[in-house]
């Protein structure tokens, strides 16, 4: 049981990559908008896909770290 436990944990570590990633990509985001007011709309699409895009790594890794615990 601990061994799974561990494993689930070491699953769940790209959570760690994904809260800095999400942090960093709209702190850029508020910059840019602050620098380009006008860019505003095209920039915030882009960002808004590639928080999507983090969002689902987060969620693959909770749902592998799910398996591993479960099994």
């Amino acid at each position: 049981m601990s061994v799974k436990m561990f494993a689930a944990a070491i699953a769940l570590l790209p959570l760690i990559g994904v809260s800095l990633g999400l942090s960093r990509l709209f702190s850029s985001l508020f910059s840019a908008i602050s620098n380009n007011p006008v860019a505003k709309d095209s920039m915030s699409t882009l960002a808004f896909v590639g928080a999507g895009l983090l969002e689902s790594l987060a969620l693959l890794s909770f749902i592998i770290a799910i398996l591993i615990v479960s099994t």
